[in-house]
């Protein structure tokens, strides 16, 4: 367990470049109007990083998109 975190802290840039992808993947379904899947990937997204604007801003311009305008709030 120890070797793990160890590598973990000596690498951050790994968890940073696989959250990047992530936000970037649901960037490119928003843009193919897959709104659902958005979804999916930024709560995948905010189990990681509770914080992370972008995948907040994907997931409410998803429920607007989808007409749920009280989920997007």
């Amino acid at each position: 367990m120890r070797n793990q975190l160890k590598s973990w802290y000596i690498n951050p840039n790994i968890w940073f470049s696989n959250l990047e992808a992530n936000i970037k993947t649901a960037q490119l379904l928003f843009k193919q109007k897959k709104f659902e899947e958005v979804i999916n990937t930024c709560s995948e997204i905010l189990v990681t990083d509770s914080n992370s604007i972008e995948a907040l801003k994907l997931i409410a311009k998803s429920f607007l998109a989808r007409r749920n305008i009280d989920d997007a709030r």
